[in-house]
């Protein structure tokens, strides 16, 4: 068998040494590894170590010796094209696919190459897998697509590269949230624009209620919120457990420069959440008084003065 002589051949790349092995003891080259080294190899099979490793003469010879491209790990259930393109493996990735290596396997978190390769931004695997026909809006056991992973990483060259592969930018993931979700809770603005102007859904709610706005407003992202209203988004949309506008957001958390940008576009304040609350009752019930000369100072008509009993009793 030659255990450790034959994973010794393939992990330093000795391609004349293995190929005597194998004459010598005919081993099995789609199977994994008896005996390794290293306790990660221990699911490998040579052809995924090759793979990973980068080795292209290597991966060629296993190839031409009828190894099984598309065979996967046991545990995590990845082939020799995932680790390629998480490798940064471009070579052997064109090897592989021209061997028949099927580009939207799912490994065990229901991640493809193309996943990979638009998480890590890798736009010149993505132009490849993009050109063969791989399919864009492949999703995750999250429900994840590639967009999404792009997005989430701020990887705006991988976004732009999926949206001219014509991904569907308004997929929403197992929590009902979109890309603009994502790029809203970052803060990015440069893909927000991005995303709205290649006709991005603006105002669709997630699992908890919130829209892309709210998520602005509730990491105090002011570029990612101005951004949004200039897109006309919904501002009075209501979260689906609290009933919290984007406003009642702004205000519990003390985002006063989110609070301007929200009074300025024309947001409601009198709107009442579960617990029968308005934006401005929160401000005076907190006694927060930046944001209350805000609101006093905009165009919104309201009677302070209601209010004068519960300021005697916080004062």
């Amino acid at each position: 068998m030659a255990g450790y002589e034959f994973y010794d051949a393939v992990l330093n790349n000795e391609l004349t040494t293995l190929k005597r092995i194998v004459a010598q003891y005919k081993n099995d080259l789609n199977a994994k590894f008896v005996e390794v080294r290293k306790k990660n190899h221990a699911d490998l099979c040579p052809i995924h170590l090759a793979a990973y490793r980068g080795y292209t003469y290597m991966l060629q010879y296993l190839i031409e010796s009828k190894c099984d491209v598309n065979k996967t790990t046991s545990t995590l259930r990845r082939t020799a094209l995932h680790f390629a393109v998480l490798r940064h493996k471009m070579a052997c990735m064109l090897l592989l696919i021209a061997a028949g290596a099927k580009l939207d396997i799912k490994d065990t978190f229901g991640n493809s190459p193309c996943h990979y390769a638009a998480d890590d931004g890798y736009c010149q695997f993505l132009d490849v897998l993009i050109r063969r026909g791989v399919n864009v809006d492949i999703q995750d056991i999250t429900s994840k697509t590639p967009l999404m992973k792009a997005v989430r990483n701020n990887k705006t060259d991988a976004v732009l590269r999926l949206l001219r592969g014509n991904c569907n930018i308004n997929i929403t993931d197992r929590n009902s949230d979109m890309a603009l979700h994502y790029a809203a809770r970052n803060g990015c603005a440069d893909i927000i624009d991005i995303l709205i102007a290649s006709h991005s859904q603006v105002d669709v709610q997630n699992y908890w209620g919130r829209t892309p706005l709210m998520e602005a407003v509730c990491y105090n992202h002011k570029e990612a919120v101005a951004r949004l209203i200039r897109a006309k988004c919904d501002l009075n949309r209501r979260e689906f457990k609290t009933g919290d506008t984007a406003l009642h957001i702004a205000i519990k958390r003390n985002y006063t420069a989110v609070v301007e940008l929200l009074l300025a576009a024309g947001t409601r304040h009198d709107i009442y959440n579960h617990q029968g609350e308005t934006a401005a009752y929160e401000a005076v019930i907190s006694n927060k008084l930046d944001v209350i000369k805000l609101m006093s100072q905009s165009n919104f008509p309201y009677k302070w003065s209601r209010f004068l009993p519960i300021w005697e009793e916080i004062l």
